[in-house]
């Protein structure tokens, strides 16, 4: 990778033996650079869920497992994976993918850490909620989270600003240590927002 940093993003090239595609929502492979849903065939893809024959035929067509995961190919085969499907937020038409908002975030000397997601809007349709841990030095309010969004939309695009930020001590976890997306999407949904960004 020596000369090209940007491959330290990626999650490199499929290895002998494992088969990856970017796909669409038809199911149609898509051109390198294009984001779009991961399917990957080997001998090690699972079987099946016990008991579940409808998860089963949801998940895999044909040997082909779809991960849930969105990525999208550059032009050397690297892939790169940009978010969950299930994590995208829909803001007026565009989708709006969590990771590089969450990216976005930390790097506000602000934030220490920063979860994203997405509530019903009667406006666009679904908004972008931040769920904030302060950085040492820093107390959250209006002024700081406006600066924060600001920063969002100066980076990404004004679809990708926040426009509802909950200030926490500490990011809720799942038993396998990962952020509780669940939670907080109930959470947002069940709370006004407080020291939001501008909508």
């Amino acid at each position: 990778m020596r000369g090209r940093p940007e491959l330290l993003a990626s999650v490199g090239r499929p290895v002998d033996g494992v088969e990856a595609e970017v796909r669409d929502e038809r199911g149609a492979t898509v051109a390198a650079g294009r984001t779009g849903e991961v399917w990957a065939r080997s001998q090690a893809v699972m079987a099946g869920y016990w008991g579940r024959p409808e998860l089963t035929a949801e998940v895999l067509r044909d040997g082909w497992l779809r991960t849930g995961d969105l990525g999208h190919f550059d032009g050397d085969g690297y892939l790169y994976l940009d978010d969950r499907i299930a994590d995208v937020v829909m803001v007026d038409g565009d989708n709006v993918y969590c990771l590089p908002v969450e990216a976005a975030l930390t790097r506000h000397p602000a934030v220490a850490q920063a979860v994203v997601v997405g509530r019903h809007s009667d406006l666009t349709g679904e908004e972008v909620c931040a769920f904030l841990v302060p950085a040492a030095g820093y107390a959250p309010g209006p002024g700081v989270a406006d600066e924060v969004c600001d920063a969002v939309e100066r980076e990404l695009a004004r679809a990708h600003r926040p426009t509802a930020v909950f200030w926490l001590r500490e990011i809720p976890l799942t038993p396998r240590g990962k952020p509780d997306k669940r939670r907080l999407r109930s959470d947002a949904a069940t709370a006004p927002a407080t020291d939001g960004g501008r909508a």
